[in-house]
């Protein structure tokens, strides 16, 4: 059979990417007034490494499209930006063009309706609402604003007369689907203090771009009524150390407090604690979604709850009052009260095992890829197993709420450089867990400023320490770690296991080699071990989790057949049925 010249065989190539991806435009949203930088957004297909080309009756001007979206797919839809160009004032732009990927049978184009401009104006600008909460997005109404990519737009606001000191500049958000009529703002307490009420606002409008300013006039007075803050009850079940407050609230600007009064009742009616009136909880906004809420952080809890839950029980309510206290400089102003009863639930540590590159890159090195969502299940039923009777969620996902969480990264080797299995790097021993929100992985400058650790986690590499083919003497080898992996792993000259073949016993072997190591781990961060001021027990307790790594051998963590079982020392339990009793 004849073979067909290498030059065919290219074009046919070439004509088969694009017969696969046609190339066409099937939208195109262009302001109808064009500026240097303004935004143009087109559909179709066949877009990614592409040209556009917008042609002018003073000339053309090629814009390249990104040539793929994040998932590496071909793009159905890209924003551009006209490029700066020296077209004259007033110019028509008449249509739009995909330039194809060098195959000149694929320009398509659509006609425009669209003139280029340099002017840059500000006439009379006007709020599109009459009243509106601190934090809240008011809609600005003017003319030819500048649109994103084009320039800066500002509205000036005064509650004075005009051309005083007290005039505040905001900035405008626009959008393209929006149009040039229209943009928002975000009211803040520099525009009119804390105070609800009605105020007399005068604003005027400030455009700039990179060659040109405008000022627009300033309006007549506009009656504006500034809305009080809101609490308002949601659904949660309860207070619980380190998670949401069960309120929403809105129109709170930066520097607000949640004040309460009332009583911490016990299981049994009696008043445990009297809250004075107005005590401060000190509580930071946090955004969930589009509704702010309230976040009790630890300290909070345990200065005044915690202690009181193990006394009280289950059963144990706040029985009160809650209303907004905002201060800015010498002003100040208080809500309303707000009547609630509120149950306490017991603190529920939430562990994250963050199982995703790491655990990969480290089941490569053991030649044990192919099972790394085998393995990944395994560890975490493996945890959760060893907290199952104590208030520990242990989980893949970090909770969508605002919930402080221990996070425990799991990564292929050390990144101290000290060939560990695994480290707590937060700083100091946690006695009583009173840190919830500490997260081994990453660089942890506190605790390397101590000489600790810098980084903490799970260190897959460091297992390879058990191995006498690579440590020839060590003390802390086993014979055994060779048997089990040296088959599969490239650093004992084995090779990757097939998916077909999974091996069963190297893989339950290293999943509690995982999984005993990231225990470990997390019990330092609840401030184990227990009844000393070590980090670990001293001697050797068989099977004990908070021993120290050479009492720890590999057998044991590993769940070898004949091996002393994983444990909690009975001091451990008690500490941690203290500090995190099972919730019923």
């Amino acid at each position: 059979m004849r073979r067909a010249p290498a030059l065919f065989l290219a074009f046919l190539a070439g004509a088969c990417d694009a017969a696969a991806v046609p190339s066409a435009l099937t939208d195109v949203q262009v302001p109808a007034r064009l500026r240097s930088g303004s935004p143009l957004v087109v559909s179709g297909s066949g877009l990614g490494g592409a040209q556009l080309e917008v042609r002018s009756a003073a000339g053309n001007a090629r814009i390249a499209i990104e040539s793929s979206d994040v998932d590496g797919d071909d793009p159905e839809k890209a924003q551009v930006a006209l490029p700066d160009v020296a077209w004259p004032e007033g110019s028509a732009v008449r249509e739009i063009c995909l330039i194809g990927k060098g195959f000149s049978g694929w320009n398509t184009c659509r006609s425009l309706q669209a003139r280029f401009t340099r002017a840059v104006t500000a006439g009379p600008a006007l709020l599109g609402q009459d009243h509106g909460q601190h934090g809240g997005a008011i809609t600005v109404v003017a003319h030819d604003l500048l649109l994103p990519g084009e320039g800066q737009v500002e509205l000036q606001v005064t509650t004075d007369l005009p051309n005083t000191a007290s005039v505040t500049s905001v900035a405008v958000a626009t959008a393209l689907a929006t149009g040039r009529e229209s943009g928002q703002v975000q009211i803040a307490p520099d525009w009119l203090g804390l105070a609800p009420g009605p105020y007399a606002l005068r604003l005027r409008l400030v455009q700039h771009t990179a060659i040109a300013q405008a000022t627009g006039p300033w309006s007549p007075p506009l009656t504006f009524q500034l809305e009080a803050p809101t609490l308002t009850p949601t659904p949660d079940p309860g207070l619980r150390r380190g998670a949401r407050v069960p309120l929403a609230i809105a129109g709170v600007p930066a520097g607000w407090q949640l004040l309460a009064s009332g009583v911490l009742r016990g299981q049994d009616g009696q008043i445990a604690q009297t809250f004075p009136v107005d005590a401060p909880l000190s509580l930071p906004a946090a955004s969930l979604g589009a509704q702010p809420t309230a976040w009790l952080p630890s300290p909070w809890f345990l200065g005044t709850l915690a202690p009181l839950l193990a006394q009280t029980g289950p059963g144990a309510t706040f029985e009160g009052q809650v209303r907004v206290a905002l201060a800015q400089g010498a002003q100040t102003w208080l809500g309303p009260p707000l009547p609630v009863q509120w149950p306490l639930l017991p603190t529920v540590q939430v562990v994250v095992l963050e199982l995703g590159d790491g655990l990969e890159a480290g089941a490569a090195r053991f030649g044990l890829a192919a099972f790394s969502d085998l393995l990944r299940l395994r560890v975490l039923a493996l945890v959760a197993a060893h907290f199952a009777n104590y208030a520990v969620q242990v989980t893949l996902q970090a909770p969508a709420a605002q919930i402080e969480a221990l996070h425990l990264a799991i990564l292929d080797r050390d990144p101290n450089d000290l060939g560990l299995l695994g480290a707590d790097s937060s700083a100091g021993k946690d006695d009583g867990n009173l840190v919830l929100d500490e997260h081994l992985g990453g660089y942890d400058a506190a605790s390397a400023a101590l000489g600790s650790v810098a980084y903490g986690g799970v260190f897959l590499g460091g297992f390879f320490g058990f191995s006498p083919t690579l440590h020839p003497g060590s003390l802390a080898t086993d014979s055994a770690f060779d048997a089990l992996f040296a088959p599969y792993a490239a650093e004992l000259g084995g090779h990757a296991a097939h998916a077909s073949l999974p091996p069963a016993a190297a893989l339950e072997a290293l999943a509690h080699l995982i999984a005993h190591t990231a225990t470990h781990e997390i019990g330092h961060a609840l401030g184990l071990a227990a009844g000393t001021t070590d980090f670990h027990h001293a001697g050797d307790h068989p099977g004990w989790i908070m021993d120290a790594g050479t009492a720890r051998p590999f057998a044991e963590r590993a769940a070898l057949p004949g091996a002393t079982p994983q444990t909690w020392g009975p001091v451990d339990d008690a500490y941690l049925r203290s500090v995190l009793p099972a919730v019923p």
